[in-house]
């Protein structure tokens, strides 16, 4: 279970198990370290403050003087505290095999100053020649983002409550003049842009443990998961799983319209009533941008990873066994940050395996040339990566009806620019288990992107209906003698087994009653062509007695059918 904090909650069958769990924590899931801490009802849900963090790091261009167990901890003893190696890199050390042009090393890193880069090693010459330098590239496979003036990983320094007390009061207006008055200068027009370069952001971390001054030896480790990883991904750089994303419609500079964090509970509970409803809000800089809602009795979607440019989940539908993997897509608008989100795919496509999978959202790109009209449609590297991502996850649209552009720029305008930036693509196990699935894309309308409805059949919907009858019968002629009548039944049990029984009962009855009426809406239409065509005859014979007659009869049905249908409209959408 996780909330719209990040905070994720592990229940355990036994008390041996929950602590077995926390002693061998911190947990690292594709890279990202989860810390664990036993829930206290007495205590509030608040996360602790981390001054450190275990890290994964990959070092490249180590030199072969240092490619040993001792030459690797030193050169990562820069970084932290070295923890342990990953299998791959412990047999190459003690077996002087493979490529040692990368190493992976756990490092436990402290949020002091900015994460190092690069490290440079110098390597004395034996001949006591000038010693040489060789500079060391650190990659990370995730980045936990950090607060320069706390100096612990959690939250950023623009975020940063204490940073803003310090700061509050400090403003000084550099507008005044010598003698104390205020330069008024004309305010230029320039447009909104949200096209922040993306951050990382940690998963919840619970609880973090203490280790010593000293760097213990590095020990070989080895996870399943770790090595299903290196099976199917080789040597490949595997990207952040949770991170900081900011959006903007384009590189033109059009701003967006976020949820603000304080409206967000208000208007999902006006929208949403009583679905449950998730939102990707703590990992978001500013605003919120992907928000998910569901009906608890239909779904049961559990929340697997939360992402500023998407959301993955798993969706259990009621009543079957039938699930899928069910991902939210909202893509920044720059291109070097999209890249955040194909690896992303691409790594939960091997997580997966051969489970029905779909992903729809606004991807922020085009897939093909011909998906634009208007500006520059011509095959960029923005396309290139979103096709080859779409390649390597094995990822393909889902045939859809309506509208083919879903999002336009000026379109009353001569320089009007259309895209195709809004897709649904699936995986070839969910539409062979779903063949009937089909995506409608609606019009535009008042917005500038395009609704999109996915629908297809699977689980079996339970659920019990209570008494509920249209209001209008209550007009009927019969109605109070149908309820009478079946009143005065005589049931054999307690007074509520009397009503419930009663009511049972009448259910059957007044549907029979309702049925009388037919269709509403047909009903209306045929009556308003009956008296189209009387008032016609009418006015071709006005001295007609029958005709006149004929025509009072059928403003009155006509009438009394119009209040039929628009009190049954009423009572559906709940208007008094």
């Amino acid at each position: 279970m996780l909330n719209e904090n990040g905070i994720f909650f592990f229940k355990f069958n036994d008390v041996g198990g929950c602590d077995q769990a926390i002693e061998a924590g911190p947990l690292m899931i594709s890279g990202i370290p989860l810390f664990l801490h036993r829930w206290d009802p007495s205590k509030g849900l608040r996360k602790p403050v981390h001054s450190s963090c275990p890290l994964w790091v990959k070092l490249h261009n180590i030199p072969l003087v240092a490619f040993n167990r001792e030459g690797v901890s030193r050169v990562a003893s820069v970084l932290g505290i070295p923890k342990q190696m990953d299998s791959c890199t412990a047999a190459m050390c003690e077996k002087a095999w493979g490529r040692p042009e990368v190493v992976k090393v756990l490092v436990e890193v402290w949020a002091i100053g900015e994460l190092k880069r690069k490290i440079e090693v110098e390597i004395p010459n034996l001949n006591g020649g000038d010693t040489e330098r060789v500079q060391i590239e650190v990659a990370y496979l995730w980045e936990p983002i950090q607060c320069s003036h706390c100096q612990i990983f959690g939250h950023k320094f623009l975020s940063c409550a204490k940073a803003a007390s310090l700061n509050k009061g400090k403003h000084v207006d550099m507008r005044k003049d010598s003698e104390g008055f205020i330069r008024v200068e004309k305010k230029q027009w320039r447009p909104k842009c949200r096209g922040k370069h993306n951050q990382s952001s940690t998963r919840q971390v619970i609880e973090i443990e203490k280790y010593g001054p000293q760097a213990p030896s590095l020990e070989p480790f080895t996870s399943r998961r770790e090595q299903k990883k290196e099976r199917n991904m080789g040597t490949s750089k595997v990207n952040p799983v949770v991170q900081h994303g900011n959006n903007a419609r384009n590189a033109s500079g059009d701003s967006e319209t976020h949820v603000s964090k304080d409206s967000l509970e208000s208007i999902c509970h006006n929208s949403f009533g009583r679905w449950y409803w998730m939102s990707n809000q703590a990992v978001c800089e500013s605003g919120t941008r992907i928000i998910l809602a569901w009906d608890s009795r239909v779904l049961d979607v559990m929340v697997l990873e939360i992402h500023s440019q998407f959301l993955i989940c798993k969706v259990l539908l009621r009543g079957g066994q039938d699930y899928i993997f069910f991902s939210l897509v909202y893509g920044a608008n720059v291109c070097t940050a999209r890249r955040e989100l194909w690896s992303g795919l691409l790594k939960f496509k091997v997580l997966i395996g051969s489970h029905p999978w779909i992903v729809i959202g606004d991807f922020n790109s085009m897939l093909f040339p011909h998906d634009g009209f208007g500006g520059s449609s011509r095959r960029n590297m923005d396309m290139s990566e979103f096709c080859m991502c779409v390649e390597d996850v094995e990822i393909f649209d889902i045939h859809y009806t309506g509208v083919h552009f879903t999002w336009n720029q000026k379109p009353n305008s001569k320089g009007g620019i259309m895209r195709k930036l809004d897709r649904a693509i699936a995986n070839s196990e969910f539409t062979s288990k779903f063949h009937d699935a089909c995506v409608q894309i609606h019009p535009l309308d008042l917005s500038d992107h395009s609704p999109m409805v996915l629908s297809f059949k699977g689980g079996a919907r339970k659920r019990r209906y209570g008494f509920k009858f249209d209001n209008f019968l209550t007009d009927h002629p019969a109605f109070l003698q149908v309820v009478k009548d079946e009143w005065a039944n005589h049931i054999e049990g307690t007074f509520m087994f009397h009503i419930t029984s009663h009511l049972k009962a009448l259910k059957t009855l007044l549907r029979k009653l309702r049925n009388s009426y037919g269709n509403l809406g047909k009903r209306v239409s045929f009556l308003k062509t009956e008296l189209d065509r009387i008032q016609l005859d009418v006015d071709m014979d006005p001295s007609n007695d029958e005709l006149g007659l004929e025509l009072g009869h059928i403003r009155i049905a006509y009438q009394n059918a119009c209040w039929d249908e628009e009190c049954a409209a009423k009572q559906r959408a709940k208007i008094k």
